[in-house]
């Protein structure tokens, strides 16, 4: 069976009078936009025609801006230690999300939360437990699945503000990092990205929850929204949006595709034995490995304004030895 010319006819409206209010409202869509399957997924979904040219994806392009072309700065605190450790080896290790429970992945189970998609944070045996009565603490959820497989480093493109000096590199004794990304090359492996975050006082995305419950009262199921794994990874409340943060990601979920088999072999995944983080290490320019996707290299170092003139000339050492053309200064 498929729907019929009235019923997505209704879907379109029922889009189209969602987003009209909102930041949106210019990705109006037709009743060709949606698949004609009326079975999809045993007939509780409603899917796209095409995944990436509809209003989801296009909202979500617009909020999470593309940053693998970009040419310009990006700022990255840590620790003194850290930063040379990052220097000596040419490479910089990126963590999953797992490993910042109480922020990145606490943003991350919130854009689910906020669209109501509270099945992605149940037990996958959720319905086992409830007829035992038995609680099952090592069954986790998809949302845990994917966090153990989502590899993030973050970026600011800011690199003064007094906030990330106090915070993010020890009180002043730390240093900032800035990177530049080159030589970007377009793949077939696609469960990569460097995207801006997009910051949320609570209600951006609210029109999807108003297409999903007329969608519920008219035909009795939900939009299938794809694409929302990928960009709940760029997604923050707005309190944080003072950080201006751009994340570079990656996903080693082998159920998309198996891209993420494609992806260990290029960048294996590495587990910490003390901490069970998991992280990649990942080439900088210069590395005797090569990065295949883009080229990540540092073009300078500030220093923080505590820092050690001792730790300052080691770490201007190591520069000059493994990004020669990168300059070094301690602010004031």
């Amino acid at each position: 069976m498929a729907f019929t010319k009235t019923d997505l006819q209704k879907m379109a409206n029922i889009v189209n009078d969602a987003i009209s209010e909102t930041e949106f409202s210019e990705f109006t869509v037709k009743d060709t936009d949606f698949d004609v399957n009326d079975s999809f997924m045993g007939g509780g979904l409603i899917k796209w025609a095409d995944s990436n040219d509809n209003p989801i994806s296009k909202a979500f392009n617009k909020t999470a801006t593309n940053r693998l072309n970009d040419k310009g700065q990006f700022f990255h605190f840590k620790s003194y230690n850290i930063a040379k450790v990052i220097v000596d080896n040419q490479s910089i290790q990126i963590s999953n999300l797992l490993s910042n429970e109480q922020n990145d992945f606490a943003e991350y189970s919130e854009f689910f939360k906020r669209l109501g998609l509270f099945h992605q944070l149940m037990p996958k045996d959720y319905c086992t437990q409830l007829q035992t009565q038995k609680f099952n603490p090592s069954s986790i959820s998809k949302m845990d699945e994917q966090r153990e497989n989502i590899l993030i480093l973050c970026f600011s493109k800011e690199g003064h503000k007094e906030e990330f000096w106090t915070g993010y590199a020890d009180n002043d004794t730390g240093v900032c990092l800035s990177f530049r990304l080159k030589d970007y090359v377009e793949s077939k492996i696609t469960n990569y990205d460097f995207r801006d975050v997009c910051y949320d006082k609570g209600y951006r995305f609210d029109f999807i929850n108003h297409i999903n419950y007329q969608f519920r009262k008219e035909f009795n199921r939900q939009l299938f929204v794809e694409g929302i794994s990928k960009f709940s990874k760029f997604y923050k409340r707005g309190k944080y949006e003072w950080e201006n943060e751009t994340r570079l990601s990656f996903d080693y979920d082998d159920s998309v595709f198996g891209l993420g088999k494609s992806l260990n072999k290029i960048f294996p995944i590495q587990q910490d034995k003390s901490t069970k983080r998991k992280y990649i290490e990942l080439p900088l320019e210069g590395n005797n490995i090569v990065n295949p996707f883009f080229t990540l290299t540092i073009d300078e170092i500030i220093c923080g304004k505590n820092l050690s003139q001792t730790d300052f000339i080691a770490l201007e050492t190591s520069l000059n030895i493994n990004f020669p053309n990168a300059k070094i200064w301690q602010r004031k």
